[in-house]
C-alpha cells in the first residue's frame, strides 16, 4: 500500500479536511500564524523544514522563521537519526560535515564500517566502498548485527547492544597514544555577532541572538504549550519520532499545525491546512547536498500534478499574507543568496556547477577548487611543528561512560537485546509500509514467535540479521499501516545532540 499524491489543498472543517481553493487554504495558514504570534509572541511559531529538499527551499524555510516570524525555531526530522553524528563530529572536528569524498573510500587500505548498513541505506557510497575493497583495502564492521555490509568485511565484530561508547574510548586510548589529536574550527554560530550582521544586512531585521528549539525541544514545548503552532514542511514526526504516541499527543494539543507535503502523511491527516507541494528530486530545480558535501543540480524533470505548487512559491505567499513582499525569479536568485551569505559556497555559482558536474564545499573562491577532505591542513601543521610525545591530548568535552551489564541469555521466559532497525525507506515520504517479518535463525529454537514489549506488547516474528549469535534481535518496520515506533518505550533526550531516544526488549516464550 501506498501514500497518494496530495493535488489540491485542504482545510479542517467541524474536525474534518476538505478540499480547499488556494486563496482560502493560505489565507487559513496565514492568519493562524499571526493569531498565535500576536497572543504569545514568536517563539510560539516552530518550523519543521524537509531534509530531503533542495538547498533553495530550506534556504527560504530558515529564513521564512527568523525574517517573518522573528524566532530561531527551525529544525529538521534529520535530528533523529543523525543529530548524533553531527554532535560526535562537530565536538572532535568543529564541523558536522563528511570528513572525505568517495574517491578516498575507493584508494584508502582501511575501512571501519561502525554502525552503517550501507548495502542498504546508501547503496551508492557501498558502491564505492566496493571499489576500494576490489583495490586492495581491507574492511571491518562493527554492529550488533551482521549486516549485508558486515559480509563484505575482513572483520566482523558484533558488539554487545549498549557498548559502543567503551569501544569507542578503547580505540581513542589507542590513537591518542600514537599521538594523531585534531583540533579545527567550527560552522557560523549565530551566537557570534559577526556572523548574524551579514544576514541582518541582506535581510533588513535583526535576528534574535540565541539559539532556537531543536525538534525534542519543540515537542517537549507542545506539551508546555509553549509552542502553540506549527509550520511543517516535507516532515513526517508522527511516523519519524521515537515515540509515536507522545508525538500525536503533542501535536493535537497545537492551536494550528500546517504542513505542507506531497502526500496526506499521518501528520498531515491531523493539519488545520494541508498544502500540496512539489517532487523536489523531479518537479523543481535547485541543488542537493550529498554525504560526500558534494552540492549538485537538480532539473524539473516533471509537471507537478493537480493544483500542486512549488515550496517556495507556497512560503513567499504565506510571507506576504504577513507582511513581506517576497518574490524569486526562480531557483538560481535563491542560490546566488544564499552563497552571498555563505562563505563555504561563495565559490559555487551555478555555471561552475554544471561545469564541474558538482562541488564540494567548502568552496569560498570562484577562481579555484579547495581539496576534496577537510581538516588536512591543521592535521599536517601539527604533526610537522609538534613532536610526537609532547603532542598535546585533546580534553574538551571528554565522555566517562561505564557500560552496564552484559547481553541477556537468550533463554525461554528471558531477554534479549532488540536493536530496531528502521531503514531509510521508512522516512521517505512516498514509501509502503507494514510490518516486514524476518525470521530467528541460529541463536533461537527453530524460528519462534518473540514478543516484542515495552509499554506495549506485539507479537512479531523477530530475525538475528544474521548474526548467528544469542541475545540479539532486529525488528523491521515499514512505518505506515504498523508504526513499530510506538514500542519504543519512553523517550529520553540526549542533551548534546539534542536527539530522543527509545528503548524496547524481547523475550521468548516461555
Amino acid at each position: 500500500m501506498s501514500y497518494d499524491r496530495l493535488t489540491h489543498p485542504l482545510v479542517r472543517e467541524n474536525g474534518v479536511l476538505r478540499r480547499a481553493t488556494w486563496e482560502e487554504a493560505l489565507e487559513r495558514a496565514a492568519e493562524g500564524f499571526r493569531r498565535n504570534i500576536a497572543a504569545h509572541g514568536p517563539d510560539s511559531f516552530a518550523m519543521l523544514s524537509c531534509a530531503r529538499s533542495t538547498n533553495e527551499m530550506n534556504h527560504v524555510g530558515q529564513k521564512f522563521t527568523r525574517v517573518v516570524i522573528g524566532t530561531n525555531n527551525v529544525d529538521s526530522c534529520n535530528r533523529t537519526c543523525h543529530a548524533p553524528s553531527v554532535a560526535g563530529l562537530s565536538a572532535v572536528f568543529g564541523s558536522g560535515g563528511g570528513t572525505s569524498s568517495y574517491q578516498d573510500v575507493e584508494d584508502t587500505d582501511v575501512i571501519v564500517m561502525w554502525g552503517s548498513a550501507a548495502r542498504n541505506a546508501h547503496p551508492i557510497f557501498f558502491q564505492h566502498m566496493l571499489k576500494g575493497i576490489r583495490n586492495g583495502a581491507r574492511m571491518f564492521a562493527v554492529d550488533p548485527r551482521r549486516t549485508g555490509t558486515a559480509q563484505w568485511a575482513d572483520l566482523w565484530l558484533g558488539l554487545n547492544v549498549g557498548t559502543d561508547i567503551p569501544l569507542a574510548h578503547a580505540v581513542a586510548r589507542e590513537i591518542i597514544h600514537a599521538g594523531l589529536p585534531n583540533r579545527l574550527p567550527g560552522f557560523q554560530d549565530i551566537l557570534v555577532p559577526s556572523a548574524r550582521e551579514p544576514f541582518e544586512g541582506a535581510w533588513g531585521t535583526p535576528i534574535q541572538p540565541r539559539h532556537g528549539l531543536n525538534l525534542t525541544q519543540m515537542l517537549e514545548a507542545m506539551a508546555e504549550g509553549e509552542v502553540t503552532t506549527c509550520y511543517l514542511i516535507g516532515e513526517n514526526p508522527v511516523q519519524s519520532e521515537a515515540d509515536s504516541l507522545a508525538c500525536i499527543k503533542r501535536l493535537s494539543m497545537l492551536d494550528h499545525l500546517v504542513v505542507q507535503d506531497i502526500f496526506l502523511t499521518k501528520t498531515a491527516q491531523m493539519a488545520d491546512v494541508v498544502l500540496p507541494a512539489s517532487a523536489a528530486w523531479c518537479e523543481a530545480d535547485g541543488r542537493f547536498t550529498n554525504s560526500e558535501r558534494r552540492v549538485q543540480r537538480v532539473r524539473k524533470a516533471l509537471d507537478r500534478p493537480g493544483e500542486a505548487r512549488d515550496d517556495i512559491w507556497i512560503m513567499c505567499e504565506i510571507a506576504r499574507r504577513l507582511g513581506h513582499d517576497w518574490h524569486y525569479d526562480g531557483a538560481e536568485e535563491v542560490w546566488n543568496e544564499l552563497r552571498a551569505l555563505s562563505p563555504r559556497h561563495k565559490g559555487m555559482t551555478y555555471e561552475r556547477l554544471a561545469e564541474l558536474q558538482g562541488i564540494q564545499w567548502p568552496c569560498p573562491s570562484e577562481d579555484s577548487l579547495e581539496p576534496p577532505y577537510l581538516h588536512a591542513l591543521d592535521y599536517i601543521c601539527r604533526r610537522l611543528t609538534v613532536p610526537a610525545r609532547r603532542r598535546p591530548v585533546h580534553r574538551r568535552r571528554r565522555a566517562a561512560v561505564r557500560p552496564r551489564g552484559r547481553g541477556a541469555a537468550q533463554r525461554p521466559g528471558q531477554a534479549a537485546r532488540l536493536g530496531p532497525a528502521q531503514r531509510a525507506a521508512a522516512a521517505a515520504r512516498h514509501r509502503a509500509d507494514g510490518v516486514r517479518a524476518g525470521v530467528v535463525r541460529a541463536g533461537a529454537e527453530g524460528g519462534h514467535g518473540w514478543r516484542a514489549s515495552a509499554r506495549r506488547r506485539v507479537r512479531a516474528v523477530l530475525t538475528d540479521g544474521g548474526a548467528g549469535r544469542r541475545g540479539r534481535l532486529t525488528l523491521i518496520g515499514f512505518l505506515r499501516e504498523t508504526s513499530m515506533n510506538v514500542y519504543a518505550g519512553e523517550r529520553r533526550l540526549d542533551l548534546t545532540s539534542g536527539a530522543g531516544t527509545g528503548s524496547a526488549g524481547a523475550r521468548l516464550p516461555g
